[in-house]
């Protein structure tokens, strides 16, 4: 997907709204993490795109991440509601 997907997602599913200078300044970590790839392609009016691709230790990574955030949630739920 291209940076200003991401951006786009992050909008729509969480109604975060984050600066694309800072979706692209992220991507750029990951890259260099090993965490995503990027290929140039052309969009559909042969415009040039740079694309981004999550690796295979991306996706480890990302379900690693996902599993603390639910585990935090759980921790945070039990402290909320036990008040």
């Amino acid at each position: 997907m291209r940076g200003i997907d991401v951006q786009k997602y992050i909008k729509e599913k969480f109604d975060f709204d984050i600066p694309s200078a800072a979706v692209y300044v992220i991507l750029k970590g990951l890259e260099e993490k090993g965490l995503v790839y990027s290929k140039w392609d052309k969009d559909a009016e042969g415009s040039p795109v740079k694309l981004y691709y999550a690796t295979g230790e991306g996706k480890d990574y990302l379900k690693d991440k996902i599993e603390a955030i639910k585990s935090l949630k759980k921790v945070l739920d039990y402290l909320t509601t036990s008040t």
